[in-house]
């Protein structure tokens, strides 16, 4: 039977809000049905429970929508238990979206038995509640049923989310795919479990099971669980799991095209959600979802433990390239203008060395001076400096010229500065 999870039991003890939708064989509804709910209420209990039949033949899409809003302490619960019975050739397709504040405990149960031939696809986001707890269940049945399963959850503060999906091979020639995603940052916790069973009489049968996490903050942590059940030859069944931080070199390079740490990590993070939230039915909803994500994103003060080490989160510097570490020969100096500014980039005992290229005494284009060592010499009052630390050596000059980080990759130099156009 559907539904075995003792929450979705007690879902259907006290369930006092939902719908039932049967669909006549060959009846196609082209534009998604979409469902919304909403609330501001400080403490609530709602049990929803709906109940979805589909003919042979028969086509539908839902977009269901939950939003909450409150800054209360409360606790409050929003369960929902959504039951589909696909009959042959059936085409259906499922979106969930959830958005909650703070004090709400959010309970998702989400079945489907499907009919020879039939279609289902699956889409699930969440955001934002206290505890976030999904169990997926997917019985492909019928010979030749197809079944996509997407999830991805955006966990901050000290949100726990627990997402499961289970999809089980019964019939021959079946297929089933599971691809889940999460982005946690401060101290969020979040389980992402897959399970692919394929029974004995399941000859044919195609699967795969993707869990994938990115950490944002030292604190956050994932468990992304991949599980493989077989009991019959004849089968392709594949798994993949990851969990790590942000590439710094994916950083690095956007934060070269004049992207920000902040900006070139979202870049990151919305490339990496692109699989799953792509699948949300309605653009306006999508967008709107993923505004909500942003929102929260432009509130974290971390963003990943190593990357803060090289760039302040908060900062406003670019990465700007200066040219190719093959360039600059040994002890070399050159003068280079980069968004208006003069700089002055020095090669000394094989480190490179940037800073300002204007006399801080008098104005005079220190790259015409005269170069000794490590020190760099005014062509118009003489003044002397530091190529390392900038420190003006001899009067006139007294105040130091400006020094700039630079970084190198891919055999590429980089210089860290402001432009002189942010606002």
């Amino acid at each position: 039977p559907l539904g075995k999870d003792k929450l979705a039991y007690l879902n259907r003890a006290i369930f006092n809000s939902g719908f039932f939708l049967h669909v006549p064989k060959n009846v196609s509804i082209e534009k998604p049905i979409r469902q919304i709910f909403s609330s501001d209420s400080d403490s609530f209990s709602l049990f929803s429970r709906s109940i979805i039949v589909l003919e042979e033949s028969a086509n539908v899409s839902i977009l269901a929508e939950d939003y909450t809003h409150s800054n209360s302490d409360k606790s409050s619960i929003y369960s929902s238990l959504v039951e589909v019975y696909l009959k042959d050739d059936a085409n259906f397709a499922f979106s969930n979206i959830q958005a909650h504040a703070r004090n709400v405990v959010s309970l998702a149960n989400r079945q489907v038995r499907c009919g020879r031939d039939s279609r289902v696809k699956w889409a699930g986001g969440y955001t934002g509640g206290s505890i976030t707890r999904s169990r997926i269940e997917t019985l492909l049945e019928g010979r030749g049923s197809f079944a996509r399963d997407y999830e991805f959850v955006y966990g901050d503060g000290n949100n726990r989310s627990d997402i499961t999906t289970d999809m089980i091979h019964i019939g021959e020639s079946t297929d089933g795919e599971i691809e889940s995603r999460g982005v946690l940052r401060d101290k969020a916790r979040s389980t992402l479990k897959g399970v692919i069973k394929i029974e004995n009489v399941a000859r044919n049968a195609h699967s795969f099971v993707g869990n994938h996490a990115i950490l944002l903050s030292k604190e956050a942590r994932a468990d992304t669980v991949p599980a493989l059940e077989i009991v019959t030859n004849e089968v392709t069944a594949k798994h993949s799991a990851s969990v790590a931080q942000l590439d710094e070199n994916q950083i690095f390079y956007l934060m070269t095209r004049g992207l920000t740490l902040k900006e070139a990590v979202w870049v990151i993070i919305t490339g990496f959600l692109d699989t799953v939230t792509s699948q949300i039915p309605l653009e306006d909803t999508r967008e709107a979802f993923m505004k909500l994500i942003a929102e929260r994103y432009q509130k974290a003060r971390e963003v990943s433990a190593s990357l803060v080490t090289i760039i302040p989160q908060e900062s406003r510097v670019r990465l700007f390239q200066l040219g190719r570490i093959a360039d600059f020969a040994d002890d070399a100096t050159k003068g280079i203008e980069v968004e208006g500014k003069k700089i002055l980039i020095s090669k000394i005992g094989g480190k490179f060395h940037a800073v300002g290229g204007i006399c801080s005494h008098e104005y005079a284009e220190l790259d015409r001076g005269f170069f000794k060592d490590d020190v760099v010499t005014c062509p118009l009052d003489l003044s002397q400096f530091d190529l390392k630390s900038g420190v003006a050596l001899n009067p006139p000059a007294v105040d130091a010229l400006p020094v700039y980080k630079v970084h190198t990759l891919d055999q590429k130099i980089y210089v860290e500065l402001e432009p002189s156009g942010y606002t």
